[in-house]
């Protein structure tokens, strides 16, 4: 296996994977730009698709942090050794995060809608933009979100006007929001987590 399709986990990356896994409740992970959020929330969707969690939809700010999430430059996800422990690697399928743009029918908030009303699971997790979130409405979201995911990355942005909308009728509909971000205050004063929102916050150590 060649480089380019195989990466490996830092011990911190792992660990802050494992705490987030077992964590109950809406999650904020706190890291320092460069520090592998966007590696670790693809791994994450592989390993808790169709088992924590239904259905994902990942939220990033830019079209091409999207793109980077639908079309990651690895296959495989490796745990780093540990004396006792042995952790199979990660395969990351082509098919994993579809691109909620790629629809030549709908534009990306019409295709999230039919997405999170499908019943049952999901084998695959849909990628946006915050301005996709943004454009859903709340007759365009099933009134149940119990077992679906909503994964922000750069999740500082959620305290924004129109965001925030979105992320507070996810959690009154009873869905699991994951934060990312590498910046835990806003220039504004709006807080980042919410209230009851566990924080994992991880350095590059």
């Amino acid at each position: 296996m060649n480089a380019i399709t195989r990466k490996a986990l830092r011990l911190y990356q792992a660990r802050l994977i494992a705490d987030v896994c077992r964590s109950e409740g809406h999650v904020l992970v706190e890291q320092p730009t460069g520090s592998g959020k966007r590696m670790q929330i693809v791994a994450l969707v592989a390993m808790q698709l169709d088992r924590r969690f239904t259905h994902a939809v990942i939220a990033a700010p830019q079209q091409q942090i999207e793109h980077a999430f639908v079309h990651p430059d690895y296959r495989l996800v490796v745990f780093p050794v540990c004396q006792g422990v042995a952790v199979p690697d990660i395969e990351i399928p082509e098919t994993l995060i579809l691109g909620a743009r790629n629809s030549r029918q709908l534009n990306s908030a019409s295709r999230l809608s039919p997405y999170l009303r499908h019943r049952g699971s999901q084998d695959y997790a849909l990628a946006c933009t915050h301005a996709a979130l943004n454009r859903l409405t709340p007759e365009k979201l099933p009134d149940d979100l119990s077992g679906q995911a909503l994964i922000l990355d750069e999740a500082h942005h959620a305290s924004a006007d129109g965001l925030s909308e979105i992320v507070s009728l996810w959690r009154e509909c009873g869905g699991q929001l994951y934060f990312f971000t590498a910046t835990p205050y806003r220039g504004d004063g709006r807080p980042v987590a919410l209230d009851g929102m566990r924080l994992y916050r991880r350095s590059r150590i």
